[in-house]
């Protein structure tokens, strides 16, 4: 799934035609990517960095690099990747960033060092030296949803929140209950995209913040996400087992929402289920 902080579904009514472009190179990629098989060519695209964020934009674009990946679940593909003897460092830590989560620690970090000791020159590249630094450090993998005070009164928030709660200690999948609450809070949107076209259609008032990997050295080569963590977030986070979840006050910064800083505090309530608890090697 996409590793992107989104508080919405939209179903865009007008889009302009390079961004259509974008959309097509993204689905055509994620479904050869997808089928790939072992002994296939890589596909060239997928080699080729593209900015997955423009600026005065607040939606992605959809054929960036981080878009592109994020969507791919074909591990074996994603780790042929990772282990290109030459290959663009943005492309490279984009790969381990989604597939790290995607796997979970634990066996990428496995694989990692089964495939270098068979391949020890490999492992003299300084990306490969960081890899192996990194297997020894403790990570936790996360699911994460949110409601923002704007959207939902606190009391409000903290109940649905226990709903949501409920039905994952059953036993039910995360992207099953998280659909299921999605859709009971939609409401209707409306803005502009960066090109000034109007945008309408829906989104939900419960947030997805996606599932990503806290690094206890917090190393942006395997999260993106630890400099916006709350620290008391992620001291209760590094202390937590898998299985566990926390429901945790945040104070978002809105600094770089003009569009919001001044309508919203930024207050809301922040789901976590760890899913792995890595130790390191």
């Amino acid at each position: 799934m996409f590793g992107v902080v989104l508080g919405f579904v939209l179903v865009c009514t007008a889009l302009r035609c390079s961004a259509d472009d974008n959309y097509t190179l993204a689905s055509g990629l994620e479904r050869t990517s997808n089928a790939w098989k072992p002994g296939e060519p890589i596909p060239a695209k997928l080699l080729d960095y593209r900015a997955s964020w423009h600026e005065g934009s607040c939606f992605p674009d959809p054929g960036g690099t981080e878009m592109v990946i994020g969507g791919i679940t074909n591990y074996q593909l994603l780790r042929e990747i990772v282990f290109l003897p030459q290959i663009d460092s943005r492309v490279f830590s984009n790969t381990v960033n989604h597939v790290v989560a995607l796997v979970g620690p634990r066996r990428f970090f496995t694989d990692v060092t089964a495939r270098l000791d068979g391949l020890p020159g490999l492992g003299q590249q300084e990306r490969f030296k960081t890899l192996k630094k990194q297997s020894k450090v403790r990570h936790v993998v996360l699911d994460s949803l949110y409601i923002t005070f704007a959207d939902m009164a606190p009391e409000s928030a903290k109940k649905v929140l226990g709903e949501i709660e409920v039905e994952l200690r059953s036993g039910k999948p995360w992207h099953d209950v998280y659909w299921k609450f999605m859709e009971r809070y939609e409401c209707p949107y409306e803005d502009k995209s960066f090109d000034g076209n109007i945008i309408r259609g829906k989104r939900s008032k419960i947030g997805n913040l996606g599932d990503f990997v806290l690094p206890a050295n917090r190393s942006p080569l395997v999260s993106f996400r630890t400099d916006w963590m709350p620290k008391a977030h992620v001291r209760k986070l590094f202390a937590a087992h898998a299985g566990d979840i926390l429901i945790l006050f945040d104070k978002e910064d809105l600094s770089s929402f003009p569009d919001l800083k001044d309508k919203e505090t930024g207050e809301r309530y922040v789901l976590h289920r760890v899913r792995e608890v890595y130790s390191g090697r």
